[in-house]
């Protein structure tokens, strides 16, 4: 969290889940970096929920998450094309 917010590049999309059973880390430190990353211009997808009655381990939202991925992947659409050296 040190440079979002700040002179440095953050990436645009951001999907971010804590469970609610989380003994690791306190809901504190996700609501933070939330709101932080909600006021960087920069970034412009943020998919933030708290995910009830999950603990730390993850792999309870894959499917919601790779529809996420593919979604913004189509948005983005084609990448330019590769500059030719010659």
């Amino acid at each position: 969290m040190d440079f979002v917010g700040t002179r440095a590049d953050t990436a645009p999309n951001w999907y971010v889940r804590h469970g609610t059973r989380d003994r690791d880390t306190a809901f504190t430190v996700l609501v933070n970096l939330d709101r932080a990353l909600a006021a960087d211009k920069q970034v412009k997808d943020l998919d933030y929920r708290l995910a009830w009655n999950q603990p730390h381990a993850g792999n309870y939202d894959v499917p919601e998450a790779m529809a996420w991925i593919a979604d913004v992947v189509r948005e983005a659409g084609a990448p330019p094309a590769p500059l030719r050296r010659g």
